[in-house]
């Protein structure tokens, strides 16, 4: 049975009724200046064929309930607002992506500045320390040396190494409570 001799009016009354061989010659008749439509707002192919697809399944979905006195305007104007939803769609996902790129951006300065303040007020503590306590410290939580190269290097036994570590981070926790957090999240004690 061939359709193309009917009316788009005709053709929609068959899909009405449930004839899919309406619904492809009314997709064939006008798929691709619904294409062409979407895609010169667009210029993204795989996106028009989506836009396309989505007024045609919308159609077929709705074909019990649907009334469409003026088939083509019907068409133009669901693809032009397709391709507009999916415009600002996407110009809404940039704003979020902008958004989060720029909290990420000041969580990430927030977090550096913290370190280099925690940073600054663990080595002003440290000043307090005798010198070799002071440098078994710097060298085990700022240079990653374990214990046992400290004690190579200085020339020290494991022991004394670790009672120094022991006395800097108890003056620490004394000195700079807060510091114990630091501790924590960076694996000391």
């Amino acid at each position: 049975m061939t359709l193309d001799h009917c009316s788009d009016q005709e053709l929609l009354l068959l899909v009405k009724e449930g004839n899919t061989l309406a619904f492809d010659e009314l997709f064939n008749r006008h798929w691709e200046v619904l294409y062409l439509r979407s895609f010169s707002l667009l210029r993204d192919p795989a996106t028009c064929e989506d836009i396309v697809q989505d007024v045609f399944l919308k159609i077929w979905q709705n074909r019990d309930t649907i009334q469409i006195s003026h088939f083509n305007s019907y068409l133009q104007t669901s693809a032009r607002n397709g391709a507009l939803k999916f415009l600002a769609k996407q110009k809404l996902e940039a704003r979020h992506l902008n958004t989060i790129s720029t909290l990420e951006l000041l969580y990430h300065t927030e977090d550096e500045m913290d370190a280099k303040e925690l940073e600054s007020e663990v080595l002003a503590s440290l000043e307090h320390l005798p010198k070799r306590c002071r440098e078994i410290f710097v060298l085990s939580r700022f240079n990653n040396m374990s214990n046992g190269e400290i004690a190579k290097k200085l020339m020290l036994s494991h022991r004394t190494v670790e009672n120094q570590l022991y006395r800097a981070i108890k003056h620490l926790r004394e000195v700079l409570p807060h510091i114990l957090c630091w501790h924590i999240f960076n694996g000391w004690y």
